[in-house]
């Protein structure tokens, strides 16, 4: 049988498919897959491209092989570039290189098997919706599904995980290779694999297929950050494209719900609509929200208000860094830092320290909780087994996340509490609000951000960061105590599918 036509993928998307493409849409698809270079475009289409691209007229033949779109949310990255590219591909790559009985295979890696299945969706909802594509489906599972071309030739679209990337990605031939949201590629180690999943799928990309990085831009370092800068406007190794959300979707609803994220989060608006990659130094993390936060008239106390919810957090340190809990008062949305005791090494003669005793901070804590009415305290995991040693009869010591992205959602989802003015803090506490003041954050490779209290005169900000854990407990407990771990854990992952979610609604 003869391959089938090689419609262009515009012309597929837009007749066959009937999905609208918005201009910008319409100039990067036709740049990027149906090899229209921009100094063929008319005047309106070619400032488009400018603003994509930076100023190039030609992209070098060498550079089509690879596609970057440094993406703003809502612009249909993984929708359009992802799903619809692999399944154009699938139905229109030319095979006959391939060995007898060898299946060809369109690859779509994504950060987790959830978000990869997702734009699997998309690619067969479309495939399903169409019925001249529809009748060529032969199989499908929950990673993947097989077209039987009209040449005869099965193609599998398939979903993999970033997590099993490098080598779990070799060993196929490829019609394309999606690799979606990049820039939070991690392996089962934690372990940042994006540069080590575009080198095992790009030798085998098969003629005429590309690799398609699309993702929201993170910190300046890896893969996407490299390839952006290295050939935007001056293009030596890629297509690089620059598609933040208003460009690429100028109308009415987005830009109001642009405005409302940067009125709410401007750094946060920076990234997930601008497209901006975060400065990879480090910088203050909270700024003027702190200031609404300090109440010099409201007084320490143990005794809550009616219908409030007490927690305790705990910040435990024995030798460079004190020891300090903290009590919040929760009562509707409003958070009020009710109490706060700190312990600190002893200073001795020559810059040195005598180290608190742990059994003395355990029962110094659990007094604390008792007179707030509390037997429970909540703590990171930093001596947590031996401090649980000197726990009195009937008091708990739990556990928060510690990992990087627990860590983070608890000073995000305090940073929003400030911003909508929840917080409130005793003006005879105002050392949490200068330790709160000196918290700096620092993107990392692979979605993580890195939060860092800097050491000043045997502080390491630990009565801040008891009032973080406290604060946060409180808040998971009006919200159904729903258990704080597990929610932070899936937080990242449930943001990303979010984003491939509302890309879906570009569809007519």
């Amino acid at each position: 049988m003869t391959a089938p036509k090689a419609l262009p993928f515009v012309e597929l998307v837009t007749r066959v498919l009937r999905v609208r493409l918005t201009p910008a849409q319409r100039v990067l698809a036709s740049v990027a897959f149906d090899g229209v270079e921009p100094a063929q475009l008319g005047a309106a289409a070619r400032e488009l491209a400018a603003k994509l691209f930076g100023p190039v007229d030609d992209f070098p033949a060498v550079t089509r092989k690879v596609l970057l779109v440094k993406k703003g949310a809502r612009v249909g990255g993984s929708w359009i570039f992802g799903a619809l590219y692999s399944l154009w591909r699938a139905l229109t790559a030319e095979l006959s290189g391939l060995a007898p009985g060898e299946h060809a295979t369109a690859l779509i890696v994504a950060p987790d098997t959830r978000l990869g299945r997702q734009v699997l969706r998309y690619a067969i909802g479309a495939a399903k919706e169409t019925p001249s594509i529809a009748d060529k489906i032969e199989s499908e599972t929950s990673d993947s599904f097989v077209l039987r071309r009209s040449d005869g030739r099965p193609v599998v679209i398939e979903v993999l995980p970033a997590t099993r990337g490098g080598s779990a990605l070799r060993g196929r031939s490829l019609v394309s290779a999606v690799l979606s949201e990049a820039s939070f590629f991690r392996d089962e180690s934690a372990a940042v694999n994006d540069v080590a999943c575009f080198t095992a799928v790009a030798p085998r990309i098969l003629r005429g297929g590309m690799v398609v990085i699309e993702s929201t831009p993170w910190a300046e370092q890896g893969l996407v950050f490299d390839l952006f800068t290295n050939n935007w406007g001056t293009p030596a190794t890629c297509i690089a494209a620059d598609a933040p959300t208003l460009l690429m979707r100028p109308d009415p609803e987005t830009a109001e719900t642009v405005e409302r994220e940067r009125l709410r989060d401007p750094d946060n608006a920076a990234r997930e609509f601008d497209a901006q990659f975060m400065s990879g130094g480090s910088s203050l993390y909270f700024g003027a929200e702190l200031a609404s936060a300090l109440d010099r008239d409201l007084s320490v106390t143990t005794t809550p208000r009616d219908g409030a919810t007490v927690t305790i957090g705990g910040d435990i340190g024995l030798a460079r860094d004190a020891s300090a809990f903290c009590a919040v008062h929760r009562l509707g949305e409003h958070l009020t830092l009710a109490d706060l005791i700190e312990m600190r090494p002893k200073r001795l003669a020559k810059g040195q320290t005598k180290p608190l005793s742990l059994r003395d901070v355990v029962h110094e804590g659990c007094e604390f909780a008792q007179r707030h009415g509390q037997r429970v305290i909540h703590v990171d995991n930093y001596v947590l087994v031996p401090a649980r040693e000197h726990l009195p009869q009937g008091f708990q010591l739990k556990a928060v996340g510690m990992a990087n992205e627990h860590k983070a959602e608890r000073y995000r989802l305090l940073k929003e509490n400030l911003r909508n003015e929840l917080v409130h803090i005793p003006g005879a506490l105002v050392r949490v609000v200068t330790q709160l003041a000196d918290v700096v954050a620092q993107p990392g490779a692979g979605g993580i951000v890195l939060i860092k209290h800097p050491r000043r005169q045997g502080s390491h900000g630990d009565a801040a960061a008891a009032f973080v854990i406290a604060a946060s407990q409180g808040a998971d407990r009006v919200r159904g105590g729903a258990g704080m771990v597990r929610a932070l854990q899936k937080r990242l992952e449930r943001e990303r599918l979010q984003q491939l979610e509302r890309a879906a609604g570009l569809r007519s």
